[in-house]
């Protein structure tokens, strides 16, 4: 059952046109998406919830590029990927340069 408005569509073809706007601008922006800061990672760790910064802890390096922490501490031990580790045990981090050039490299 649908209602006709002033311009006679239904206010369901209304919204459905609304939203299939919507979708191809999104598709628009995010087929045209420059990092604003010119790191990858860092445009992809704030939309993730992480606040932008110069490196991130091996975890969040698996959860931004969706590779999981297991896959990132591989890529370490093969040598594909460098790790800061302050104390030289634990709380290893990586840069985020750097995890931008492993991305470019392994793509």
């Amino acid at each position: 059952m649908s209602i006709p408005n002033d311009g006679g569509r239904s206010p369901y073809d209304e919204l459905l046109s609304d939203i299939e706007e919507a979708v191809a601008k999104f598709k628009k922006s995010s087929v045209d998406f420059k990092p604003v800061c010119g790191s990858m990672t860092v445009e992809t760790a704030v939309a993730y919830g992480l606040p932008p910064r110069m490196s991130y802890t091996v975890a969040e390096v698996g959860a931004i590029t969706g590779m999981g922490e297991y896959k990132v501490r591989c890529a370490n031990q093969r040598g594909e990927l460098s790790f800061i580790e302050p104390d030289g045990e634990r709380g290893a981090r990586v840069l985020a340069k750097e995890v931008d050039r492993w991305m470019e490299a392994i793509a």
